[in-house]
């Protein structure tokens, strides 16, 4: 686990490879000087609202400044109110760097599928810090997609690295999250090699939604729980895969699955 002493994070991606930090990150002589980034605030108390930067160019050692021009946009513009104690060490904003622009977009895309999946209200505020905005791509699929429709069975190493952090798996038995955190390459692969689930879900929705029904029905942080085989879960009546069908492209026609009645 991270350790979370301090609310200022700067979390740096690279291929094959991801390191966070919680407060200063230390020197590193072979971080590049410049980083494509966007930056996230989590407003407090029953709004749960997520506010999203755009996509920008900037350098490692403008966290600070990034994230106080950040807070400030979102006070004047959206009557954001920071929570108390906020300074250089204790602030609200989380900023997400890759060294490209394809790498980071592809990061934004999955956060804001995630916050959107956990009932969040996303706002996409455009700011860039003055800098010069990364042209982001919409979400539609390209025409080869659009002619192949297939989904990919591998699980990517961005949604890999949201079930990692999510707040939730830290809460299960030790044996659990290993299990709920590994199955998500299964349930990947499992969707997206099945004709039916793969016409009918979007795979990527289907991995987050096995996950957080697992850890819904886990035994606690001390108990080991006797989870049902993945398979099963279709057929439970808890289990409601409506979401996942409702963000598949496919339009033809198929007869509907047990999971998207409940």
């Amino acid at each position: 686990m991270i350790p979370k002493r301090f609310f200022v994070y700067l979390v740096f991606f690279f291929a094959f490879e991801m390191l966070a930090f919680a407060g200063e990150s230390p020197y590193n002589a072979n971080q590049p000087k410049t980083i494509y980034l966007f930056c996230t605030v989590h407003e407090s108390g029953n709004s749960r609202t997520v506010y999203y930067s755009g996509i920008f160019l900037g350098s490692v050692k403008d966290l600070t400044p990034i994230q106080s021009g950040y807070l400030q946009f979102l006070e004047k513009t959206y009557s954001y109110k920071a929570p108390p104690g906020v300074d250089a060490y204790h602030m609200p904003v989380r900023c997400y760097s890759y060294p490209t622009s394809e790498d980071v977009t592809r990061l934004k895309t999955v956060y804001v599928d995630q916050d959107r999946n956990q009932g969040n209200k996303v706002t996409d505020t455009g700011w860039t810090n003055g800098a010069k905005k990364i042209t982001e791509p919409t979400a539609s699929p390209s025409s080869s997609e659009k002619a192949s429709n297939a989904q990919d069975d591998k699980l990517d190493p961005y949604t890999q690295a949201t079930l990692e952090q999510d707040p939730n798996a830290a809460r299960l038995s030790p044996i659990d999250r290993q299990f709920v955190i590994s199955e998500a390459k299964k349930a990947k692969s499992y969707c997206a090699k099945d004709p039916e689930l793969s016409q009918a879900l979007d795979c990527n929705c289907f991995v987050r939604t096995v996950f957080n029904y697992r850890i819904a029905h886990a035994s606690g942080p001390i108990q080991t729980t006797n989870f049902p085989p993945l398979a099963t879960l279709l057929d439970k009546a808890d289990f409601n895969c409506s979401e996942c069908a409702a963000k598949r492209t496919d339009s033809s026609s198929r007869k509907p699955l047990a999971c998207e009645h409940h």
